[in-house]
């Protein structure tokens, strides 16, 4: 078990060696690793959604395994926080980061180099967390907009439709985010920052976007590409463009820092400021206040909050350029 355990390690991290591994099994090994690295942008695509798939059907079965195991119906587990959190994370950890480390895996020899997992520095880190705090306002301002769209009078049922789920996703959020002690705070910080923050990232741009970069030269291009897919696949329609915007900045901060890390980070600081907020406000109305500044009478700030947004952007890209030039240099 000791060496099968071994193996299943080293492929994700091929880099570590491997002792107690004979050399017969490491070269089964090596023809698994890297085993689609030539393969086409088609195949590769195919690839990563099959794994995909085979993570939702993976998930679901596991959540099926823990609600018997726990004595309740899918039904009443859907209406209980605890069992909810616990959903979440088995579906985002199976769904979304399982299948990219394996897909890292598939398409090259070293996954940890194709999913950018560099060492950020500490400078970069900090800039990176001003930003995403500096563009809030924006976005609450992006978001208002976007929760006013009319769809045709001929397109009643799809508007419909989009509201429910807009509604339910609004209202599993507050459920989960519901809480009223530390402990199921670090809960939500660990579902909604960590759990989500590194799978989403991972997925989206440490693997779609090294896809993408396959079949389209200019980065700017897989950035918009890759972002359009990650608000899509959310099935949130009222808040779509916002959460292109979001995609699209974490986008760049992988392209400037060369560091998946710093992406997760801005995922992290983005979902966890919202898990705080509901926390520490007296109640609903304070919290949903929160989400008015940048609109109204506040529209100012969203102006300000775009100009501080794209200063902080301009310094990480600057910042990281020299740092990258004084690797190569060294």
């Amino acid at each position: 078990m000791k060496k099968i355990l071994t193996i299943l390690i080293s492929d994700i991290y091929p880099d570590i060696p491997h002792k107690n591994v004979p050399l017969s099994l490491q070269s089964k090994n090596m023809k698994l690793q890297a085993l689609l690295k030539d393969s086409s942008f088609s195949v590769q695509v195919l690839i990563l959604i099959s794994l995909f798939v085979l993570g939702l059907v993976f998930s679901s079965i596991l959540i099926g395994i823990y609600v018997f195991a726990s004595g309740m119906t899918m039904q009443s587990a859907m209406n209980d926080a605890g069992a909810m959190r616990v959903i979440q994370m088995i579906s985002s950890l199976v769904t979304f980061l399982l299948p990219s480390i394996l897909a890292a895996g598939l398409f090259s020899e070293q996954p940890s180099r194709y999913l950018q997992l560099n060492k950020p520095s500490i400078s970069v880190a900090l800039l990176s967390v001003l930003t995403v705090l500096a563009f809030l306002p924006f976005l609450n301002l992006i978001i208002s907009l976007n929760q006013k769209m009319v769809l045709p009078e001929s397109m009643q049922m799809v508007e419909h439709w989009m509201r429910e789920k807009e509604n339910a996703a609004t209202e599993l959020t507050k459920m989960l985010m519901q809480t009223d002690n530390i402990g199921g705070l670090l809960l939500n910080v660990l579902l909604f920052g960590v759990v989500a923050g590194v799978g989403e990232e991972f997925l989206f741009r440490g693997v779609m976007q090294r896809l993408f970069e396959k079949i389209y030269k200019n980065p700017h291009a897989v950035i918009w590409i890759v972002a359009v897919i990650f608000s899509a696949i959310h099935v949130q329609f009222y808040g779509f463009i916002p959460r292109i915007l979001l995609g699209a900045l974490m986008g760049y901060l992988l392209l400037w820092t060369k560091s998946l890390w710093i992406a997760v980070l801005a995922h992290f600081v983005n979902n966890c400021f919202s898990v705080f907020a509901y926390y520490f406000s007296s109640d609903e109305a304070t919290f949903e206040e929160l989400d008015t500044i940048g609109t109204g009478d506040t529209l100012w700030m969203a102006g300000l909050s775009l100009i501080l947004g794209m200063f902080f952007c301009y310094m990480i890209k600057q910042t990281a350029a020299k740092q990258n030039q004084s690797h190569l240099t060294h």
